[in-house]
């Protein structure tokens, strides 16, 4: 397999947008032929070349699956999981407990990772194909992991939690310098009100309303 080839199936692996140039025609002297490939990363990092001169290239985006960043690994957690792949999203969860964290418990997850938690999101890449979700079991954490993502640029941030859970975690964000307009970002209380009770009803008023975030893009 050539290094084109590779870097190509590698991204598309990982859920890495990446774009294809395809050298169609040259006209001229040209070092490349057509057929010629190379990768392009939204970084503007290469992989291959397509040369130079004069030449008609095709371009092909190859566009990856939004993702679904969950925090929290509890019931409401493995019932958003399970919704969000049904409806495209590659899913990641995170929590601190390993043995929450299991392929038992969340088949339907693309990735797992158990750990402290604020560590490992900070290690995450958050794009604006990101969509954040947090069901954590504390407001303690939900402000740790609030202040350590607020600023990047994913696409929806939201957070499970009663008017009074959330108002405390807007107040500790705050008197760390957090900004009122920076917190209007965040979802809070995650969810389309649909009177939901069960962790199935309340996964379906998170992902509406992650769909209509998406959908307004």
């Amino acid at each position: 397999m050539d290094n084109v080839s590779q870097a190509l199936v590698e991204a598309l692996e990982n859920n890495k947008p990446v774009a294809l140039a395809t050298v169609v025609k040259t006209r001229g002297a040209s070092p490349r032929n057509p057929g010629a490939k190379m990768l392009v990363y939204p970084n503007g990092s290469i992989v291959g070349s397509v040369g130079g001169g004069e030449m008609e290239i095709f371009v092909e985006p190859l566009l990856v699956a939004p993702t679904l960043l969950l925090v929290g690994a509890g019931h409401v957690g493995a019932a958003c999981a399970q919704l969000a792949k049904f409806l495209g999203f590659h899913v990641v969860v995170l929590d601190d407990r390993p043995e929450f964290v299991t392929p038992e418990n969340f088949p339907h997850a693309d990735e797992r990772i158990a750990g402290d938690i604020v560590a490992e999101i900070g290690k995450l890449e958050i794009t604006p194909r990101t969509y954040v979700v947090f069901v954590t079991r504390a407001h303690t954490l939900d402000a740790a992991l609030l202040g350590a993502i607020i600023e990047n640029d994913a696409a929806y941030i939201g957070m499970l939690g009663s008017q009074r859970r959330v108002l405390t975690v807007k107040k500790m964000l705050k008197e760390k310098g957090v900004s009122e307009a920076t917190l209007d970002r965040v979802h809070a209380p995650i969810g389309i009100e649909i009177h939901a009770e069960t962790p199935q009803e309340i996964a379906v008023s998170i992902m509406a309303e992650v769909i209509q975030a998406k959908r307004q893009k």
